[in-house]
């Protein structure tokens, strides 16, 4: 098996420069990127707004609502307002993932018009190309 690919450490992340109206049913508030480092732990945390991660390669574990999952390349896994989580990349094969945090009154509906929610927080897509 050939060893993983080595990736330096990386965080990448822009805002929306616009604030958001109560009045939008979905506003992007700010996405990013990171490779990473080895056993990478921003948590136990709560935030107030939604937050969806998308893996593109290595792997990790989150764990939300005292179920934990073990997660890798084209696996994605929501963060939603007010709930306590924890998330950590392997310390042999870090992931490298994005994100993108967004809130508004139609946020949880569009969600679970795709099947993602407090009940299924993740979904396991394939592979997916970095």
């Amino acid at each position: 098996m050939p060893a993983p690919s080595k990736r330096p450490e990386s965080y990448y992340v822009v805002s929306n420069p616009r604030p958001p109206a109560d009045r939008d049913a979905l506003t992007v508030l700010f996405a990013g990127h990171s490779q990473t480092k080895p056993g990478h732990k921003p948590g136990p945390k709560v935030v107030d707004y939604y937050l969806l991660h998308h893996i593109l390669s290595g792997k990790g574990t989150y764990v939300c609502g005292g179920q934990s999952y073990a997660l890798g390349p084209g696996d994605s896994f929501l963060i939603e307002p007010g709930k306590l989580i924890n998330y950590m990349a392997d310390t042999e094969e870090p992931w490298h993932y994005r994100w993108i945090a967004f809130e508004g009154k139609e946020a949880g509906s569009m969600l679970a018009g795709i099947g993602l929610g407090s009940r299924r927080p993740v979904v396991h897509t394939g592979r997916t190309a970095p």
